[in-house]
């Protein structure tokens, strides 16, 4: 009955992404009752535009890549060379160009992973 009501929605000219979303709500609160809160239900999830979170790394220079593995951000220093590469890691939002470079961590830096992994 549902289903059958969706579809009518569809053919009256609902947006399909409306009706898909109603649907992946039914299919959440079937099986995790009361896991989406009203909160969460806004476009793209609570946290996928959630600003830098604060982190605490130990004072003391090292290099950038070994300061993105610590941020967790990079797997390995490897990672992070390769990451460097592509122009996917950035420091104060400033591209880093060499993961060999010494830099001594200050409060308030902003790294950043991609467009959306930030601390």
């Amino acid at each position: 009955a549902e289903i059958a009501e969706e579809a009518r929605a569809l053919r009256d000219g609902t947006n399909p992404k409306d009706v898909k979303q109603r649907l992946a709500e039914r299919l959440v609160n079937q099986f995790h009752p009361g896991a989406a809160p009203d909160d969460y239900r806004h476009e793209g999830g609570a946290f996928r535009n959630a600003g830098p979170q604060e982190l605490s790394i130990a004072p003391g220079e090292r290099t950038v890549a070994q300061l993105f593995v610590e941020a967790g951000l990079a797997s390995s220093k490897s990672d992070a060379r390769r990451l460097a590469g592509q122009r996917g890691i950035s420091i104060n939002d400033q591209p880093v160009s060499s993961t060999e470079e010494k830099v001594t961590p200050q409060d308030g830096w902003i790294l950043r992973r991609g467009s959306h992994r930030v601390v």
